[in-house]
């Protein structure tokens, strides 16, 4: 079993997310697809902050943005590189989030 099967898992839903969910989009509802993989960017950031106590766990965001950047070369067209920053910065955001959350917990049960 790998020591870091919960991250592992969470990197491939937020794959699934980039690359398989695109697939299944309906024509015209582009839009949709992009607000959806923004909120499930900043959910699954959070998660990952919440779950990891590996230090590494800092990195996630930069590997999500580097992730992503292939995605707009399948799916979308060059405007869509924007995006790319966007994911950094809402992947930080929700890391934040995750580890304000489990930090907040933690001193809560230590009281």
């Amino acid at each position: 079993m790998p020591k870091n099967i919960k991250e592992s898992v969470v990197i491939f839903i937020q794959l699934l997310v980039f690359y398989v969910l695109p697939l299944f989009t309906p024509k015209g509802q582009e839009m949709g697809l992009i607000l959806f993989v923004v909120v499930a960017t900043l959910i699954l950031s959070s998660i990952f902050g919440f779950i990891s106590n590996n230090k590494l766990k800092y990195f996630y965001p930069i590997f999500i943005s580097v992730l992503f950047i292939p995605s707009i070369f399948i799916y979308y067209n060059d405007s869509a590189f924007i995006y790319v920053f966007w994911h950094l910065l809402e992947a930080y955001l929700g890391l934040l989030i995750g580890v304000g959350i489990k930090f907040l917990i933690t001193n809560k049960q230590d009281k």
